[in-house]
């Protein structure tokens, strides 16, 4: 799965494939490398252990409802919101994404 997203000038592209994310930006059509300190990666599941206070995505449980806005449901615009404000270094409700964090996200909305 193939996603676009408009970033100012720039549009940032996910490739979703299992266990695999790939984030590539274009500008003015043209391909260049990776997102700037984006990557690509694999991603996996961190259980979740209960006590942590953590999101069973794997991310800290208020980085989870940071993205996913007030419904707490992860949807497609919050996670290429939280994309979009990763790559631009902006943080989301007040919480700085973590690479890791982006990944881990991705790869449980792609796996929802």
């Amino acid at each position: 799965m193939t996603r676009r997203r408009v970033l100012g000038a720039a549009v940032a592209v996910l490739a979703l494939t299992p266990g695999r994310i790939s984030a590539t930006e274009s500008s003015a059509g043209a391909p260049t490398d990776a997102v700037s300190g984006y990557g690509s990666g694999t991603y996996g599941r961190t259980p979740y252990g209960g006590g942590d206070d953590r999101h069973e995505s794997g991310v800290p449980r208020a980085t989870f409802d940071a993205v996913a806005g007030p419904d707490g449901t992860l949807d497609r615009e919050d996670l290429l919101d939280a994309v979009a404000a990763y790559a631009a270094g902006r943080p989301v409700d007040g919480v700085v994404l973590s690479r890791s964090d982006v990944l881990a996200l991705v790869g449980y909305y792609a796996d929802g």
